[in-house]
């Protein structure tokens, strides 16, 4: 018989049973059973299961919520051009509020708010009433007195704002 692969593989497999809902008619939880499995060529001399799952597999899921999160939350998924340097110039706006929130979650490190995702962020911390009146010399910008989370946007302020 003929082996699709070259070399032989290993699976490793994490199996857990969640609490689901309770059930009324039989008066007892229902499970939910949760099994996720990687297979790999690593040895399993150097890689155990459980650094295998933690370090490699759960790093590789949070990278792919980062590009969820630029795609979703920063609205990077408008390329609909068929020419590479038009989509290029659409990206660039999201990169940038990236970097931006990238920036804006150090500043909130060891807060509350230290683990928000880039679309809470711009929601909580970003969307302020202001009003902006100019004249030839100055442009006032007037933040309202009735946002919720005045002690926080002045945190962030202080933290980056140049000494």
């Amino acid at each position: 018989m003929l082996d699709s692969w070259s070399r032989e593989r290993r699976v490793t497999c994490k199996a857990e049973s969640l609490p689901g809902k309770f059930d009324e008619t039989e008066q007892m939880w229902d499970c939910k059973d949760n099994a996720r499995f990687i297979v790999t060529s690593r040895a399993a001399e150097t890689n155990c299961g459980r650094a295998l799952y933690e370090d490699f597999y759960c790093q590789r899921g949070d990278a792919e919520n980062r590009l969820r999160e630029l795609k979703c939350d920063l609205f990077a998924k408008r390329c609909s051009s068929n020419l590479f340097n038009a989509n290029t110039l659409r990206v660039y706006p999201s990169t940038f509020a990236h970097i931006v929130c990238i920036v804006l979650l150090r500043s909130l490190k060891n807060t509350a708010w230290a683990g928000l995702q880039p679309g809470t962020l711009r929601l909580k911390l970003l969307k302020i009433g202001a009003c902006v009146t100019r004249s030839a010399r100055r442009i006032h910008v007037a933040l309202s007195s009735a946002y919720p989370n005045q002690n926080l946007f002045m945190h962030v302020w202080r933290r980056l704002a140049p000494s």
